[in-house]
């Protein structure tokens, strides 16, 4: 019985930092913190902006985000939906995002590896 109850505090737990890292990615985004989106981002990952899609490197990525809020000032966002895989190794969040141009949706599909989240696709559609 204790070593179920220790397994439950500990799934709850790494739980709940794994989802709290998740979040920090729009936070990111909101306060225009770039050096910590790109190294949350895989070497390589897609990318989808409006009309833009393409597997890129982390450093393409970044400007493409750049260049994206530079016209669209993030004011905040709301997270819509989120989901894991059964062993918790991935993960996505949809969310909507205001910023001074207009409202869109944003998509991340996340991973963990080694106790480390990674962005592996990053999408913003017009909401």
């Amino acid at each position: 019985m204790a070593k179920l109850v220790f397994f439950l505090i500990f799934y709850f737990f790494t739980w709940d930092i794994y989802s709290q890292s998740q979040n920090k990615i729009f936070d990111y985004v909101v306060t225009g913190n770039y050096e910590a989106i790109q190294q949350s981002f895989t070497q390589q990952l897609d990318i989808c902006i409006l009309s833009y899609e393409d597997l890129v490197n982390k450093n393409e990525a970044t400007a493409k985000l750049k260049e994206f809020f530079s016209k669209n000032k993030p004011l905040q966002y709301t997270i819509k939906h989120k989901g894991n895989s059964r062993a918790n190794q991935s993960a996505y969040i949809v969310a909507d995002l205001l910023t001074q141009s207009g409202l869109f949706r944003m998509f991340v599909y996340l991973s963990e590896k080694n106790g480390v989240t990674f962005v592996n696709e990053f999408r913003i559609e017009k909401g």
